[in-house]
């Protein structure tokens, strides 16, 4: 008969507490899960795309189709990004639409918002 530690019982139940988390949280993105495009850009920046998946990761990808990789959380009124270049680590924050269509970028150097929109 194994016997059951004091660490293993602890390991168990914090499995089991982020097993039952798992769903809800996947249900509170879902409406991020997808691609996005930006739509406007004030900047005039060449248009660009964000993908979520249901399990954190972010990827960034160019115009020339160079893919950044990152992991994102979603708060009450936003989505954090932090996307991994060469080793260094880039935070983005995006504020979302009341209705969750769009994604709002804002730029402190410039002042402008770019937006971006779910394409699938």
């Amino acid at each position: 008969m194994p016997v059951v530690t004091l660490r293993g019982l602890i390991s168990a139940v914090a499995l089991l507490g982020l097993l039952s988390f798992m769903p809800a949280y996947a249900a509170e993105v879902s409406w991020l899960v997808g691609k996005w495009e930006m739509t406007q850009d004030p900047d005039g920046n060449d248009k660009d795309w964000m993908e979520f998946t249901p399990e954190g990761q972010a990827t960034s990808i160019a115009p020339s189709g160079r893919r950044v990789p990152g992991r994102y959380e979603v708060t009450d009124n936003e989505v954090r990004i932090v996307y991994t270049v060469n080793g260094r680590t880039i935070p983005i924050t995006l504020k979302y639409s009341a209705d969750r269509k769009r994604l709002l970028a804002y730029s402190k150097r410039t002042g402008n918002t770019s937006v971006y929109e779910k394409v699938r």
